[in-house]
C-alpha cells in the first residue's frame, strides 16, 4: 500500500466522525500541520480533508498571512486572489468560491502555511 494511500484511508477514518449528519451542523475538527511537513504532504491531507469533511462546501474564510515566508507555489496563489477578488497579504477572512476551481487550488495552496483557515 503506498504511502499516500495510507494517508487517505487514515484521514477518510478520522475524518469520518466530523461530518454532517441528518442535517445537523459538523463538528468542528482542527487541523494542524507540523512545521516541516513536507508540502506534498500537507497538499494531501488539505485535499483529504475538504473532501472527507467538506465535500459540498461552497465557501471558505482564508487569512493571506503566515508566520514564515510563503513559499513560491503560495506566492504565486496570493497573486491570483488579489487579481480575482482585490485581497492583498495581510488581509483575514478573505472569502473563496470552493466551487470555482481556480479558488479551490488556491485555498489548498495557501491552508498549509496560513495563520487561519475555514470551511
Amino acid at each position: 500500500m503506498s504511502a499516500k494511500h495510507s494517508l487517505t484511508r487514515a484521514l477518510t477514518e478520522l475524518t469520518r466522525s466530523f461530518r454532517s449528519r441528518d442535517g445537523q451542523r459538523p463538528r468542528p475538527l482542527d487541523l494542524f500541520l507540523l512545521e516541516g511537513t513536507a508540502p506534498e504532504t500537507a497538499r494531501t491531507v488539505v485535499e483529504e480533508v475538504i473532501r472527507e469533511v467538506a465535500p459540498d462546501a461552497a465557501s471558505a474564510d482564508i487569512d493571506l498571512i503566515s508566520d514564515l515566508p510563503w513559499p513560491s507555489d503560495a506566492q504565486a496563489a496570493l497573486t491570483a486572489i488579489a487579481g480575482a477578488t482585490g485581497a492583498r497579504e495581510g488581509e483575514t477572512a478573505v472569502a473563496l468560491d470552493l466551487t470555482d476551481e481556480r479558488q479551490r487550488e488556491w485555498f489548498i495552496t495557501l491552508v498549509p502555511h496560513t495563520i487561519s483557515a475555514e470551511i
